[in-house]
């Protein structure tokens, strides 16, 4: 699949079900090389932050991408520790892509739900679905469908779309205030 169909496709879903009007600041966990970060800040218009746990990728990252609304940071979500210098919720959105099945999922989710801003924050995930990817003869990488299903189970709203033609690589939003049972 050509990468710009996909970047396309996913902004507008991202458009669509994550950005709303009153979104203001943005955590991309897993940043890498900081692209959606640089996305965020530049199109959204969200002051963004892009951590990883490398500090390779996070160099890479600052050396690549300028933007007054942009900094990167090093910090491992991996951990259950939550990054210094963002207080809890304050976050619009937090996005996740290619990065949740390396999680502690538990974890994460309770450190997210901390950090964002209630009743409006949202979680975006961009994921492989494992069955999916399998059934293509592409490995078993990414998130069980029925993980997928229990993340949205615990959230009020929770769309989630396709990115590519097969279903290999799906979005989520996850979002509004928690339920009691989660």
């Amino acid at each position: 699949m050509d990468t710009f169909v996909l970047l396309e496709r996913e902004w507008r879903g991202f458009a669509a079900h994550v950005q709303h009007e009153k979104a203001r600041t943005a955590i991309d966990v897993g940043c890498g090389k900081g692209d959606l970060s640089g996305a965020l800040a530049l199109h959204g218009r969200l002051r963004t932050i892009g951590y990883d746990w490398s500090e390779a990728a996070v160099a890479v990252a600052r050396a690549s991408l300028s933007h007054p609304l942009l900094s990167f940071e090093t910090h491992d979500f991996g951990l259950p520790v939550r990054p210094t210098g963002i207080q809890p919720g304050a976050v619009d959105v937090l996005c996740c892509r290619f990065v949740l099945q390396y999680l502690d999922l538990p974890a994460f989710i309770a450190n997210t739900r901390c950090l964002l801003r209630p009743g409006t924050g949202t979680v975006y995930v961009v994921t492989q679905v494992r069955e999916e990817m399998a059934k293509h003869a592409r490995g078993g990488e990414g998130l069980p469908r029925a993980v997928i299903a229990e993340l949205r189970d615990a959230w009020p709203t929770a769309p989630v779309w396709p990115l590519t033609r097969r279903g290999e690589v799906v979005a989520l939003a996850l979002g509004g205030a928690r339920r009691a049972d989660s």
